[in-house]
């Protein structure tokens, strides 16, 4: 494994996706590019969902271009995707075969948008997985569910060259039932990461593997 922080000092740091990059004043990029020693180029967008990043991928030439010279990127993507597909599926509004035929959709539109970020650089790229900040809410279908996505998100994230970051595991433990707010890693509106919770998921980016 490459020790980001030894070998990347010094380097161009893009920060992609959703609010775990942007939300409050710490976040894992920012605890990231502490060990970096860098200033993060933080291109996330709050909210954002894997469509609209995929069509900024092809039509924003601003960020092809950010994405083309940096050289390390770190993606989070999906958990609003799959937030509002599972939060469907706890009050009914979608049943196990239509949650089946939305996370299938999602993995296809993953593996499709990492290949084509992969397509405009060669940059060392870590993609995060995605926890649960309501374990204790949903039932075991849906643990199971998030589960074969983030194994989806890793086995991708390989085949295309880049590095999946378990921050499930860290945040939900090793079987996706553990509360990350008992552990003190959620902010004060039990979604985002709290100043411990960005760590944690840096310390996650840092050991990134395949």
């Amino acid at each position: 494994m490459l020790v980001a922080g030894a070998l990347l000092t010094g380097c161009s740091y893009v920060v992609l996706g959703d609010s775990l990059g942007t939300n409050g004043p710490t976040t894992y990029a920012t605890d990231y590019a502490k060990v970096l020693r860098v200033q993060p180029t933080v291109l996330a967008t709050p909210g954002e969902f894997l469509g609209a990043f995929e069509q900024s991928l092809s039509q924003d030439q601003s960020l092809r271009t950010a994405i083309a010279h940096a050289d390390v990127l770190t993606l989070s993507i999906g958990s609003n995707d799959l937030g509002i597909a599972l939060l469907r599926y706890e009050l009914g509004g979608c049943d196990k075969a239509c949650v089946d035929t939305t996370l299938a959709g999602f993995e296809t539109a993953y593996a499709r948008t990492l290949g084509e970020l992969r397509a405009l650089t060669h940059a060392r790229i870590t993609v995060l997985d995605i926890y649960d900040p309501y374990p204790e809410l949903v039932d075991s279908y849906v643990i199971a569910k998030l589960a074969a996505v983030n194994a989806s998100i890793h086995q991708t994230a390989c085949a295309d060259g880049m590095l999946p970051a378990s921050v499930n595991a860290a945040f939900n433990g090793p079987d996706g039932t553990r509360d990350p707010a008992s552990l003190g890693y959620l902010a004060s509106d039990r979604f985002h990461p709290s100043a411990a919770g960005a760590q944690v998921i840096a310390d996650a980016v840092l050991a990134a593997h395949c």
